[in-house]
């Protein structure tokens, strides 16, 4: 049921985007649920990326147990999305490109530019998660792995994404300002969508290192210096990466209160705004928990790195941090993917319900 919600999310905002690109008069309800699909893609991207820590720590270190074949199968291909090539941010890559479209024949090519950032930033955001995969797939089976040059190879097959995928999102949000600076709602419709796209864009690509973060934990006795300040730093993007899905939340709710203020003083579409604003709530939620999971890949390793400075590391369960980001995901990835659910189907519906009063009366756009 949740890999089927999984590929709802990821398929269903790409549809609704064409069918705005289409025919922009007759789909000006799907417009406002845009921006919202592509942050949700982007965000289960990141979550769904953590459980790469999983199969990283299996290579680096012993395990509690094993996963089993399906367990592996489900989780690599949840993580790509429908295979490879296609994973969330890549749909989310497509659901921009096709917004683009739809705003610039409906709003002109002013609307449509920061889409184009955006658009950019996604693809480039599925080549990192991508490139880990693909690295990973290309390992010889049943040969031993040395760790070290797996991670090298990793890491030279991420880092040309990461600052290029960077710049495309932090473009995101002063475009989103400089087209939403001409309308009436420039808080809601401009600079608080546009910080997320960055907030939670970044944190996405950062992800991808959810493996490489693995196998170091899962070799935290064998670690020389240099390899543990490579660690060590990567555990920090970790904890970078969910402090900005935190701050995204925050927002998101926080916009969530504006629409929903916006749409009680309305004289038409009312109760379709207040349904749209009450939408952004389960966003918020989603989002706080995609930053747990991000968080729980720090403080994992952070407590036996811990335990280790203390003498107390054989107080410890074997494989400690294993269990630790295990629980973490069952525990907040399916609310993670429920919330998500919940956020695109309030905001999406809202739009066909009938105005309040008659359209001649004039309303402040939400």
């Amino acid at each position: 049921m949740q890999d089927l919600l999984i590929t709802l999310i990821a398929v269903a905002p790409v549809v609704m985007a064409l069918l705005a690109a289409v025919a922009p008069p007759k789909a000006a309800w799907i417009r406002p649920a845009l921006l919202p699909a592509v942050l949700l893609q982007l965000a289960l991207a990141a979550a769904l990326a953590t459980r790469q820590f999983l199969f990283g720590y299996l290579v680096g270190g012993e395990p509690p147990r094993a996963l089993t074949e399906a367990e592996v199968l489900t989780s690599i291909n949840s993580t790509t999305g429908l295979g490879l090539p296609f994973s969330l941010a890549f749909f989310g890559g497509l659901t921009a490109l096709a917004a683009m479209v739809a705003f610039a024949r409906k709003r002109g090519l002013k609307q449509a530019v920061p889409w184009i950032m955006l658009a950019i930033g996604a693809f480039l955001v599925d080549r990192t998660l991508a490139s880990i995969v693909q690295v990973i797939a290309e390992q010889p089976q049943g040969a031993g792995v040395d760790l070290v040059q797996l991670i090298d190879a990793m890491r030279a097959a991420r880092t040309p994404w990461i600052l290029p995928a960077g710049i495309a999102l932090c473009l995101t949000f002063p475009l989103f300002t400089w087209a939403g600076w001409w309308g009436r709602a420039r808080w809601t419709e401009a600079l608080i969508p546009g910080s997320l796209a960055l907030l939670v864009g970044i944190p996405a690509a950062l992800a991808s290192a959810a493996y490489e973060v693995g196998a170091w934990t899962g070799e935290r006795t064998s670690l020389n210096d240099d390899q543990t300040i490579q660690a060590t730093d990567t555990f920090y993007d970790f904890m970078f990466s969910a402090g900005l899905l935190q701050v995204a939340a925050a927002l998101a709710a926080v916009l969530a209160l504006l629409r929903i203020v916006v749409a009680r003083r309305q004289l038409v579409d009312g109760m379709r705004g207040l349904l749209r604003g009450a939408g952004w709530l389960p966003l918020a939620w989603c989002l706080y928990c995609c930053a747990a999971l991000l968080q729980e890949v720090f403080f994992a390793p952070s407590t036996v790195g811990m335990a280790m400075a203390l003498g107390t590391l054989d107080d410890l369960p074997i494989g400690a941090e294993f269990l630790a980001v295990e629980e973490a995901l069952a525990a907040w990835l399916p609310m993670a993917v429920y919330s998500a659910v919940i956020a695109l189907v309030m905001i999406t519906t809202a739009g066909p319900l009938r105005s309040d009063r008659p359209a001649g009366r004039p309303s402040a756009e939400a």
